[in-house]
């Protein structure tokens, strides 16, 4: 008897017995254990040939086989790429149109996956083992308190595809991987693509300048100095010199970290996921060009190293901009920014993320980047009221630089003598607000206003105020956040209803067509 055809229920019942498909996950690049093992390699080498080097052996020290030096380097390669191996046949990862996961470890296994919405950066590292092979890092910042996930290595047009995916997802766009590698390519030498506007380079010329006018170069020259007089007058003519090595190291090292790091430091304006023009009719035949809405900046920098770091302009909470005395005079600025999820303010290759957007900068640089941090604010035109004039008996130096002022969307406050310290933070990025007083401050009737946001660079304080204006403020900030967050609501409404997503949802279209 012929088999019969299996009805629908069974059809369904087979289906779900065997379970969901299985997806395909893959490996980074299987040059990934040779880059990560040399590192070890080399620092195995030079631990165990510095006993070769004449005069580092005791005399009384038993002699050592040359061979013995070949095995315990042999013996370190070995160890270092067997443990490169292991971790990179146990790392595998999914990045599709549903979801993104990573499993690691050959003796704890573990799988972390992290949803779209948490992912808050996504940052492409090359060191340079890595960028000779064309290899980069992608490393993935979620959540705060979470560690994040960074995947070594991908090819770079790999990397470049699922970081733009990445973060359009993120920002809530709809797309798929696919999508994002037919966008145009970034290029070898700098992470930027012809759908990225830049909008500032600083060139070497500038950094040196900023470099050799710097606090940090100035103490470090002076120790330098003091060291090489001490060391002279109480050492024995050259030979005393030695112990000035280290400090000289320290300013050749502090040189040669800002130019290494920091060479062609560019900042760019990242196009996100593509939608209609305004008043663009989806799905008709006379449906307008695509546009690429703007989803962040994005910070390129190093010479042998390159960085490449995608700040989202929906998680900045503050920004600061210093100048120390010399620098007010060249009118040179250092911009560092305060992003949620960011916990640190490092500016070199090795944190996960910088907060600082600009090492040194010109006025009109700044104010070319403000105007995308803080779209519509025009911070320098809000007018500042000074502190309480009893401050002078707490800052007789710099009472008369402290000021703050406020506007609908935005409250400032600056102060300072040898270095001015300028804070901004949009009203809507408040978390919490206080009013501080120390003992003087009571006597004199003053207090000190304290908002609060994610932490970072921007330590927002208003100090010396008296006690009822503090008060003032204090009652205030909380519904000018409110109404701030209300207005960043209303735009986005605004927006929903002039751009029209791809695929509208069913009442968004109701409205539309209402």
């Amino acid at each position: 008897m012929p088999a019969q055809p299996a009805g629908p229920n069974e059809a369904v019942a087979a289906e779900v017995a065997q379970g969901p498909a299985l997806k395909a996950t893959e490996r980074p690049h299987p040059l990934t254990p040779l880059i990560r093992g040399w590192v070890l390699l080399v620092a195995g080498v030079v631990a165990v040939g510095q006993d070769l080097l004449p005069g580092r052996r005791s005399p009384d020290a038993p002699s050592v086989p040359w061979w013995w030096f070949l095995v315990a380097i042999g013996g370190v390669a070995f160890l270092a790429g067997l443990a490169s191996i292991l971790t990179w046949w146990f790392t595998r990862f999914v990045i599709d149109d549903e979801e993104f996961r990573v499993e690691s470890g050959f003796v704890n296994r573990s799988s972390k996956r992290i949803g779209f919405s948490r992912i808050q950066s996504v940052d492409v590292v090359q060191p340079l083992a890595a960028r000779i092979f064309g290899l980069c890092e992608l490393r993935i910042e979620a959540g705060a308190g979470d560690s994040g996930v960074v995947l070594r290595y991908l090819t770079r047009d790999k990397a470049y595809r699922f970081r733009d995916y990445l973060l359009s997802r993120a920002h809530g766009h709809t797309t798929t991987v696919a999508e994002s590698g037919a966008r145009p390519q970034a290029s070898v030498f700098e992470d930027l693509s012809s759908a990225d506007r830049v909008l500032v380079r600083i060139s070497p010329q500038q950094l040196l300048i900023g470099l050799l006018t710097s606090f940090e170069f100035f103490i470090s020259v002076i120790l330098l100095v003091v060291a090489g007089v001490i060391a002279w007058r109480l050492g024995a003519g050259i030979a005393a010199m030695a112990a000035v090595l280290p400090f000289a190291m320290g300013v050749v090292g502090l040189v040669s970290r800002r130019v290494l790091t920091q060479f062609n430091y560019t900042l760019a304006e990242t196009g996100g996921a593509q939608r209609p023009a305004p008043g663009a009719i989806v799905g008709s035949a006379a449906e307008s060009p695509a546009s690429v809405e703007p989803t962040g900046l994005r910070i390129t920098r190093g010479l042998t190293n390159l960085t490449s770091q995608s700040v989202p302009l929906d998680r900045i909470q503050g920004v600061r901009i210093r100048q120390s005395w010399l620098w007010r005079r060249l009118k040179l600025h250092r911009v560092d920014i305060e992003v949620l999820g960011y916990a640190s303010s490092g500016d070199d290759n090795q944190k996960q993320s910088s907060s600082m957007l600009f090492p040194v900068a010109t006025t009109e640089q700044v104010r070319i980047a403000m105007a995308y941090l803080l779209p519509g604010v025009q911070d320098e035109f809000i007018p500042l009221h000074p502190v309480d004039p009893k401050a002078k008996w707490l800052r007789p130096l710099s009472f008369r630089t402290l000021r703050w002022g406020a506007d609908e969307r935005v409250i400032v406050s600056e102060g300072g003598l040898l270095v001015f310290v300028r804070d901004t933070v949009p009203h809507a990025k408040t978390q919490s607000v206080r009013v501080s007083q120390g003992p003087l401050q009571r006597r004199l009737g003053l207090a000190t206003v304290h908002v609060d946001t994610t932490p970072g660079p921007v330590d927002f304080v208003i100090p010396h105020l008296p006690v009822a204006e503090a008060r003032n403020i204090l009652d205030n900030q909380l519904p000018a956040a409110a109404h701030a967050r209300q207005l960043a609501a209303d735009a986005r409404l605004e927006q929903q209803w002039f751009v029209r997503p791809s695929h509208p949802p069913a009442q968004t279209m109701d409205r539309l067509e209402s």
